[in-house]
């Protein structure tokens, strides 16, 4: 069991400002994901295969990356370090999208934001293989599926603050670039997004050395890393990840794509849409605790699952928008409580001195997840490109979710501690 005790006045001020970074993220990553895809697809020369690439190719990255970098995190103690490098890297490419629309060719436009998009997906991506190590340590002895539950609500509230912020811009309340309505939110968002990041940066200082366990001397390579993961429990695990992660996160991705072809929302409507799923991915992280408390981890990860799976064929098959409303404030719900729970779990089941190197195989299986999700998107609307291709990609991720939760439950029993 990591070692997850801390002073009382530092731990206090680490959780909040590890709180505050998710929040801080938010703002950039929830405005980006609902104005930033419709736009680009529109511009010469890129439609949904390259928009869906750059998730394919950041995936590709990120895995051959990520856990060399977590590694190195926990072989030198420099987390914290490389935290605040790719939060920058995150900053200043995020800014970059937001100015993407200053360029006036087009085929320009569209290379400059993809790039800078990819940068985008894979330092926040790093970010978070840091990010989620310090659970550990920013956590109470028994509060693991609190804080971890605490984080992700903050995450969310941070989005939906994100939103009514973007408007601002969006409607010209507040003066921002000149781009196409969604898209003046960007910019701003990314900045605000940097702030926050640094003021939360500051009061994480105090955990920057801390580590689960003691310094790891074993040089890199191959064997190390198929070491670390080929313990049972571990392996079923992270296969099952990469299932209903790459369900969840194409589903994610392209649900402003799916909602403007399939019911023809404004962006008013989706902007709505979107402070409802947060809303409801708040309360859902919270409930999460309660439900591990009385059923445990793996019963509840399990459940959480199948419940995902018969809401996404529900939400494929309905053509009634108040019905897709209410299954996606569901998914809301679920979507909260999947990713509390997966991060509790798999941080149960880590070596403490390895936090930093197994997030990093976390992370890249959680990429690798998001190669094969869109791909599989983009065939079925290269099969059919209208209304029916978009329900049938939406519904071909029920698959992955289901498939997710077989393998699931062949793990054995996750050991968990007594939540007080």
């Amino acid at each position: 069991m990591p070692d997850i005790s801390i002073p009382t006045i530092d731990g206090e001020k680490a959780k909040w400002s590890w709180y505050l970074y998710d929040f801080a993220n938010s703002i950039l990553v929830i405005n980006g994901s609902l104005y930033f895809p419709q736009w680009v697809i529109k511009l010469k020369g890129v439609n949904d295969f390259w928009f869906n690439m750059s998730f394919a190719l950041s995936s590709i990255f990120i895995l051959l990356i990520g856990p060399m970098i977590g590694y190195l995190a926990d072989k030198k103690f420099k987390a914290y370090s490389l935290l605040v490098i790719s939060t920058i890297v995150l900053i200043v490419s995020g800014c970059l999208v937001g100015m993407a629309p200053l360029i006036k060719q087009e085929t320009l436009q569209g290379q400059l934001a993809l790039i800078s998009f990819f940068w985008v997906l894979v330092s926040y991506q790093l970010s978070l293989v840091f990010y989620n190590a310090m659970l550990g340590s920013v956590s109470k002895t028994g509060k693991l599926m609190n804080t971890s539950a605490s984080g992700l609500a903050w995450g969310w509230i941070g989005g939906i603050v994100a939103i009514f912020f973007g408007l601002l811009f969006s409607k010209g309340y507040l003066p921002s670039i000149n781009a196409p309505e969604g898209m003046k939110t960007v910019l701003p968002s990314a900045i605000v997004t940097g702030i926050l990041s640094l003021i939360s940066l500051y009061g994480l200082r105090s955990v920057a050395h801390q580590s689960g366990g003691e310094l790891i001397s074993t040089k890199i390579s191959v064997g190390f890393f198929w070491k670390t993961i080929k313990t049972r429990m571990i392996l079923i695990f992270l296969i099952s990840y990469v299932c209903f992660s790459d369900a969840i996160l194409t589903l994610q991705n392209n649900s402003t794509i799916y909602m403007e072809k399939v019911f023809h929302f404004t962006d008013d409507t989706k902007a709505y849409m979107f402070i409802m799923v947060l809303l409801t991915g708040a309360i859902g992280a919270w409930l999460s605790v309660p439900i591990v408390r009385k059923l445990g981890l793996k019963k509840s990860l399990l459940g959480v699952l199948l419940a995902w799976t018969v809401v996404v064929v529900l939400s494929g098959m309905t053509f009634s928008e108040v019905w897709f409303t209410v299954w996606f404030a569901i998914i809301g719900l679920l979507n909260g409580a999947v990713w509390s729970i997966a991060r509790v779990a798999y941080l149960i089941m880590v070596p403490s001195n390895l936090k930093n190197t197994m997030f990093g195989i976390y992370s890249s299986f959680e990429r690798f997840a998001s190669i094969l999700g869109p791909m599989i998107w983009s065939a079925c609307l290269y099969i059919n490109i209208n209304i029916q291709g978009y329900r049938l990609a939406w519904l071909s991720m029920a698959v992955f979710l289901l498939i997710g939760t077989i393998i699931l439950s062949r793990i054995p029993s996750i050991e968990t501690e007594k939540e007080s």
